[in-house]
Parts: structure tokens; sequence; C-alpha cells
């Protein structure tokens, strides 16, 4: 499903604040300086490589440095209740953000449920073939599990830019998410780590709750600047004590697919390989399934006392945008 947006424009990922070089990396598309003549184009493709790695090398560490809770068995059994819901719905934002949850996703899909999945952004700004890239990369893990591709979603809004597109976002997954009548819906947590993560939670849950389905809304942390200090932009699967999350630790085969899921996303390795590659070896990262009820959030304040992780590597989008595009969507229902 696509729909049209004004706000459809492109934004840099890469952490760097002067306004001169921001610009030329923004407009150069992946590869669109390789070969090209003169001295301009080639500092100009240098450039790019070097923000681009100190990004990764930035990523990777924060990845190797993470400190993830261990599995608490006791304490975070999943109730089997869960696992007799039989129409499952899973929105996140960009193609690959499944990964996080992939092993509770199986386990339903084991238990007998149908599954529907929908991804809210699209990375487009990078590409239309890089775009094209990761949404075949998503078919190809949902087939992994079996799920069927008219059970798949994507709705194609600007990657880094999907707070413009709120309302029409939420039109969209009210279609979607009437139709399917889940019993239960996952998605990312709230935790400002990327401003997409959040209006895909802040969507689905909006839009559940303005129909008042009978379902239960799980979320699910993928990472946060919670805790985290320079120079770290963000460590994975940090979340406070107080949101009680469900911990639990996969088993081999489980932890097995998990990895080899993740390996579909082969588009990520080009552009994050080093990160990709930490975080594979990190079973304390793969190695976990982290869940918890959506709780009461205030969505016009942070979920905790934190720099929004996205304000350091997506220029120029605030925790601000967020709380106005929030705001906006509660402006026309008073209206």
């Amino acid at each position: 499903m696509r729909s049209s947006s004004p706000s459809r424009q492109a934004l840099t990922i890469f952490p760097i604040r002067n306004r001169a070089l921001r610009g030329t990396l923004a407009t150069t598309e992946p590869g669109a300086v390789r070969g090209r003549g003169g001295s301009i184009g080639q500092a100009r493709y240098r450039l790019r490589r070097a923000a681009l790695f100190v990004l990764v090398v930035g990523l990777a560490l924060a990845v190797a440095c993470s400190s993830v809770p261990q599995p608490d068995e006791s304490a975070a059994a999943t109730e089997s209740s869960v696992f007799e819901a039989k129409r499952v719905l899973l929105v996140v934002a960009h193609q690959d953000d499944d990964v996080f949850i992939v092993s509770r996703i199986k386990r339903h899909l084991e238990a007998g449920a149908e599954v529907w999945v929908v991804w809210t952004a699209s990375s487009e700004p990078f590409g239309e073939e890089y775009a094209e890239r990761r949404v075949e990369e998503a078919r190809q893990a949902a087939g992994l599990l079996g799920i069927p591709r008219s059970n798949l979603y994507f709705l194609r809004y600007p990657d880094g830019a999907t707070h413009r597109a709120l309302l029409e976002i939420i039109t969209e997954l009210r279609a979607v998410i009437a139709g399917v009548g889940p019993d239960i819906v996952y998605v990312p947590a709230y935790e400002m780590g990327h401003i997409d993560h959040d209006i895909a939670h802040f969507a689905a849950v909006r839009t559940t709750r303005d129909l008042d389905l009978d379902c239960r809304l799980v979320e699910f942390p993928i990472y946060s600047a919670f805790q985290t200090g320079w120079p770290f932009p963000f460590r994975l699967r940090r979340y406070p004590k107080s949101l009680e999350t469900q911990v639990r630790a996969l088993a081999e085969d489980e932890y097995g697919f998990v990895v080899q899921y993740w390996g579909v996303y082969a588009s990520q390795k080009s552009r994050f390989g080093l990160y990709m590659s930490f975080i594979s070896s990190k079973r304390s990262v793969l190695g976990a399934e982290f869940t918890r009820d959506v709780p009461a959030y205030d969505y016009e304040a942070p979920p905790f006392d934190a720099r929004a992780a996205y304000e350091k590597f997506l220029n120029d989008v605030t925790f601000g945008d967020f709380v106005a595009a929030v705001g906006r969507l509660k402006s026309g229902d008073d209206s």
C-alpha cells in the first residue's frame, strides 16, 4: 500500500553537524559518485565514505560495550495464554526491525496463529533500487516464517521522516488493523531510539485503541540512549527496569534461526557490515526475547530522562518533532 505524501524527502543519517558537509552528503545517492571524473566528485565520495566509517565504528563500539540485562527465567516466563492468539499483527518501521521480535512471531506461527506484518517506512530517500532491495529482503525473511506475501504491507513513507506523515500512516493502518482484527499487536518500544520506531509505535497503539479492539498491545525494545553516554549514539535493548520488561533466553535452535533471519537482510551488510558482525556475535543481543505490555505512556513527554538517540544521527530531527506530530493529531481531534 502506498499513499502520496508531500513530505517524501531525503534525510541523511550521518552524525555530522556541519551544514555544508551535510548538504554534500544528503544529495549524494549510494554509488552515485563512484567513477565520476573530477576532484570535486572524488572529494565528496571520500567524505561520504569517511562519515559512514565513523558511524559504523561508533555503532560497533556501542554494541560491543552494551551491557544487556541477563535473562531471568523465573521473573520473565511468558504466560501460555499469549500463544492462544489466532490473529497476530506486527507493525514496525524498517525492513529489519522485525529481527528483534522474530523469535516470538515464530512461536505464534508454530502455535497455529496467522500473522500479518506492516512496515511503515521506506529507504527511497537513499535510492529506489536500494529501497526495493530492502522490500524484497523483507519478503524473503517473511518467507522463512511461511507468512504469505498477501499478509505483508509496505506503506513506504520516507525513512527518517515518517513523523511528517503520521495522519496518513494512521489512516492506512486503520484499514489494515480493521481488516485483520488482531488478537495481539506487536510494536517497537516507545524509547526515542529512532523517530520512525516511535511513530510506528504510536500509530499502531493509537489506531488499535481508537478502533476499541479487544486485543493485547505488546512492545519490544530495539535500541535507545537510556543510560548511554558519549561517544555512543545508542545501545541495543536498553530500558528502565521500572517498565517490567520480560526477558526470555532463546534456546540454541531459536537463536540460530534469528541469526539466519537477520542474514536475509544482506543490504545492511554493505552499509553496516562491521556493526552487523558485532550484533550477530553477541548472544546477549539476538539470543534473548524482550517484551512488555505497552504502558500508559504520555506521548508528549519522554519515556525516560535521556536525550533522544536519533538527535545524534538524524540531522535536524528532534524529539520535539515527534511531540509536534502527536500534537497536530490531537489538534485535529479537537477541531
